[in-house]
């Protein structure tokens, strides 16, 4: 009898209890809500770093073409700028011909638009002459439709992938390696496959240093903006909204007012007026603005529909990448 006792006795201390199952559950819920946190910063701090590395990388490049063109690559389109980017550096697409008379399409031109789903930085055509590239991802909307495409011009200067003839030199590859960096179509992507966006600064660029008359200092482009300080225009400013500006809105949005304070917020114009004005400091006014949406996949600072501008703690919290600065 005092056998089986101590038999029984020996088993029911071989398991868990039920409450010792409900602390050790307990514990590791509570180590997994510290860690986790640490664990998403991390991340969040690797994707920032990549793409800052990447931005140099970038900036070096453009530098590379500066020197074979005389000048760094110019938006001719709305909301084009991330996908001239893509072209000057990489070029997926040929010059549109085949040798030979007449010339035909050439098979590394961008696919004829069917109304299948696109994606940002997708490029298609409709003819010799009529290409675009994709603004936002969507499930096959009408070229016509300016909220979805662009027009836009996607082939290189030389038949090929990413050749081009360099001034005074032999035709060569592209200025980025696209093994090294996430493509599609025109466009260069960070880790989120979000479009990294370009913006050259203007070529006549304004002296900083100088308050215009009525005060502040030209920065940024706000025609059509119903802006009337002095000065604010294309020939005093430094960058232009507009070339990529359609990346800024939100899907409440109900014109791009708010879409043009993200922008203009983030560097530096609070005020959304277009002006460095007293108290305000441009946080960047180098030959090109290179931008990521970060991790969080929002290009510029989350903001309430009723925060035009966005407030500087909403600008603080913003993780979008710019230039090698974070």
């Amino acid at each position: 009898m005092a056998s089986q006792t101590q038999s029984r006795s020996t088993r029911s201390r071989g398991g868990f209890t039920l409450i010792e199952l409900l602390v050790v559950i307990g514990i590791i819920v509570l180590l997994l809500a510290l860690a986790t946190p640490m664990v998403l910063n991390a991340w969040r701090s690797g994707v920032r770093t990549k793409l800052a590395s990447d931005f140099g990388t970038i900036s070096m490049a453009l530098e590379e073409y500066k020197k074979d063109f005389g000048d760094y690559p110019r938006v001719d389109s709305p909301n084009t700028g991330f996908a001239v980017l893509g072209k000057a550096l990489i070029g997926t697409y040929g010059d549109g011909f085949q040798p030979g008379t007449p010339p035909t399409p050439d098979s590394n031109d961008p696919p004829t638009y069917t109304g299948a789903a696109a994606k940002p930085g997708d490029c298609v055509q409709t003819g010799a002459n009529s290409k675009y590239v994709a603004l936002v991802e969507n499930a096959g909307a009408a070229v016509s439709d300016v909220t979805t495409w662009a027009p836009f011009t996607p082939n290189d200067l030389e038949d090929g992938f990413g050749s081009r003839l360099r001034v005074g030199g032999k035709k060569a590859g592209p200025y980025l390696n696209p093994e090294k960096f996430r493509v599609r179509g025109c466009a260069l992507l960070d880790a989120n496959d979000k479009p990294i966006l370009y913006f050259p600064a203007k070529t006549s660029k304004p002296n900083l240093s100088t308050s215009l008359p009525g005060g502040g200092k030209p920065f940024i482009d706000m025609t059509g903006y119903g802006q009337t300080a002095v000065g604010v225009n294309r020939e005093t400013s430094l960058y232009n909204a507009n070339d990529n500006l359609q990346f800024f809105k939100r899907f409440d949005d109900t014109d791009d007012t708010r879409a043009m304070g993200r922008f203009a917020a983030m560097l530096g114009d609070v005020n959304n007026n277009g002006l460095i004005d007293p108290g305000e400091q441009a946080a960047s006014t180098g030959p090109f603005l290179l931008w990521a949406a970060g991790p969080d996949g929002f290009y510029g600072p989350i903001t309430q529909p009723t925060t035009t501008p966005p407030t500087p703690l909403q600008i603080s919290k913003c993780d979008d990448v710019i230039n090698a600065r974070q």
